[in-house]
């Protein structure tokens, strides 16, 4: 697509990556800081350039590098559920749940609190991530010999330490895993899957699969 050009900057940061899916997936997470808007805005080279984009570029990107680096990859369109605190953190370290579904508003990403007991516990909205075509196991695709599973990943969703006067940094650290925990099937529903994702403490609802 003209989101993802396998642009000679592309192809150089996957191969200073070893055209590992891992590292390219720990690089564009632990590199690129998330910008809480809606849609394709920069495209894959550009949030390269930047070092930061939203999650549709985010997602660009990874595609990108790990097309670059032969191994197929695919957006993932759904609705995900994450607690509000995460969610806070995300987008800016605001302090309130009401601000942080502000900025996702003024930014274009359709949002709604979920409450209980009279407060909100938790933040749907729709996303973007990717799925990478890997040798998932044994190593999780950290040795990429045989691929055969698509795997879904997410370089946009992450948790910050804000410390004052100084940049941001991440507060997870990089990991030889690529991130997925199991797959469970929503029997009522049975057309759909629940993707059980380590970052979000919750379920993220597939929808949509691009190319």
């Amino acid at each position: 697509t003209e989101d993802i050009v396998l642009t000679p900057a592309i192809q150089a940061q996957a191969t200073a990556l070893g055209n590992n899916p891992v590292k390219i997936y720990n690089w564009v997470r632990n590199n690129i800081e998330f910008i809480p808007s809606y849609g394709s805005i920069q495209g894959a080279d550009m949030t390269l350039q930047t070092k930061r984009g939203n999650a549709m570029d985010t997602a660009s990107l990874l595609i990108g590098l790990l097309r670059a680096a032969n191994i197929p990859a695919r957006y993932v369109y759904g609705t995900v559920q994450i607690p509000s605190n995460q969610v806070m953190n995300w987008v800016g370290g605001v302090t309130k749940v009401e601000a942080a579904q502000s900025l996702l508003g003024q930014g274009g990403i359709p949002n709604v609190g979920l409450a209980s007991g009279g407060q909100i516990k938790a933040i749907k909205l729709e996303h973007v991530w990717v799925e990478a075509y890997v040798d998932y196991g044994p190593s999780r695709g950290a040795i990429n010999k045989k691929a055969g599973t698509w795997t879904p990943i997410d370089g946009s969703f992450k948790q910050y330490q804000y410390t004052e006067g100084m940049n941001l940094q991440f507060y997870f650290g990089g990991t030889s895993l690529l991130i997925i925990v199991g797959v469970a099937m929503d029997t009522v529903q049975q057309v759909e899957s629940q993707l059980i994702m380590r970052h979000y403490d919750g379920f993220m609802k597939k929808t949509r699969i691009r190319g």
